[in-house]
């Protein structure tokens, strides 16, 4: 039976550190996130707003694979509304006894890895539903 593990939290929170932990403690889980899109093969992260979307449709579509597959999944994003966890949460319609487990990061401790400015970060706090 594979297991969803959705990690939502402000950009600096922990989020990804949180996922990396967990893998260490279960090499055969994979570790997704919309930011993995940006990433290319030499390491360098190269952003662009106009394809976010289509890096979550990306982060999605990996998670749903993988999970059909047989496979635990760890999904490091923000979340920071419910609705952007349904998707997610309705995998549930076609993977049987599929375990989902949310966890909720604390207020960032850090600066983002990402450099996302505290304004951006403000706005998310404020639409933030939990």
């Amino acid at each position: 039976m594979p297991k969803l593990t959705l990690i939502r939290g402000l950009p600096g929170s922990g989020k990804t550190t949180l996922a990396h932990k967990m893998y260490d403690e279960n090499d055969d889980l994979w570790i997704n996130e919309a930011d993995y899109f940006f990433g290319d093969v030499k390491g360098d992260y190269n952003f662009n707003p106009k394809l976010l979307s289509v890096a979550h449709k990306y982060c999605y579509s990996q998670t749903f694979y993988q999970l059909y597959h047989g496979y635990d999944v760890v999904v490091s994003n923000t979340f920071t509304t419910n609705y952007e966890m349904l998707d997610y949460l309705e995998i549930q319609r076609y993977i049987r006894d599929l375990e989902i487990e949310i966890i909720e990061m604390p207020e960032p401790k850090y600066k983002s890895v990402h450099n996302v400015p505290e304004s951006t970060i403000e706005k998310m706090r404020n639409r933030r539903v939990s």
